[in-house]
């Protein structure tokens, strides 16, 4: 899980792949990746970057329905409480609870 976090945020850099990766069903397998491994610091970070990328390609509001759909807030508030003092975590974090809510 890790590492398809990973792949997915450091995919989500690009553009073209931000709409397949939306389209894709990315942010669902990101958010799943999250829930399954919550005590994962590393898990959280790759996803929260993932998701924090995935606004910046103009898709904002095809991200946001797919987020809410996945009650991803639920589980972005989880991960801020838990890792509130990793801040690698908890700006991306920050920024898609802001876009979200």
């Amino acid at each position: 899980q890790e590492q398809g976090c990973m792949a997915l945020y450091n995919l989500s850099f690009n553009d073209s792949n931000k709409a397949a990766i939306g389209s894709g069903g990315g942010i669902d397998a990101v958010i799943a990746a999250m829930r399954a491994h919550g005590g994962s610091a590393t898990v959280q970070a790759h996803g929260c970057g993932a998701l924090d990328n995935l606004f910046s390609g103009g898709n904002d509001t095809d991200v946001i329905a797919r987020l809410r759909d996945c009650d991803a807030a639920e589980v972005l508030r989880g991960v801020r409480t838990k890792f509130c003092a990793h801040a690698r975590i908890t700006m991306p974090v920050d920024r898609v609870l802001k876009k979200l809510c």
